[in-house]
């Protein structure tokens, strides 16, 4: 990290422990997006058990993944208020549906574009719904994803104690 001339840390006054805490948050939250793209909330997972569906049931639930990858595309492509703007609309079409877990993917994408559009409170409340769904469904990576975000976006906001909670549930 670069001090400004005559505050390097020295045996005397070593850095500040927030400053040690917030990279060890920064390794956690980048474990934490290395188990999302492995087995994310995004990827569309079809259910391991045996079941009857009607074929209404698969359409609306396809329809609801082209939607989250057509809105993650755009936020891929720096589009942000585009791609939060097709979440919403997925949002509520999952709602509609009853899906929760689709429910849960619009509001991790609208919160992301709230979140790398540094719109923090927008995206804190996006991110906690998301965690009321998933805890919902006992979806344990994807509770992990969305407590790896809490604690960055609780870092950005220089709540430490609330990242480093989030940090222990994500650990849990």
């Amino acid at each position: 990290m670069a001090y400004p001339q005559g505050n390097q840390p020295s045996r005397f006054f070593p850095p500040n422990k927030n400053e040690s805490l917030m990279r060890k948050i920064g390794a956690f939250v980048v474990l934490l997006l290395l188990i999302l793209v492995e087995d994310g909330l995004y990827k569309h997972k079809p259910n391991s058990k045996a079941q009857v569906v009607n074929s209404e049931d698969t359409s609306s639930r396809a329809a609801l993944v082209r939607l989250l990858d057509q809105g993650t595309a755009l936020r891929e492509r720096s589009e942000y208020v585009q791609a939060a703007s097709l979440f919403e609309h997925g949002y509520r079409e999952a709602k509609l549906r009853k899906d929760a877990r689709s429910e849960a993917g619009f509001l991790m994408g609208i919160a992301n574009c709230h979140f790398i559009e540094h719109r923090y409170q927008e995206a804190l409340r996006e991110y906690l719904a998301a965690r009321v769904v998933l805890s919902s469904l006992a979806k344990p990576n994807s509770l992990v994803a969305v407590e790896g975000n809490l604690s960055s976006l609780y870092s950005q906001l220089g709540e430490y104690d609330a990242a480093i909670d989030a940090a222990k549930r994500g650990l849990a």
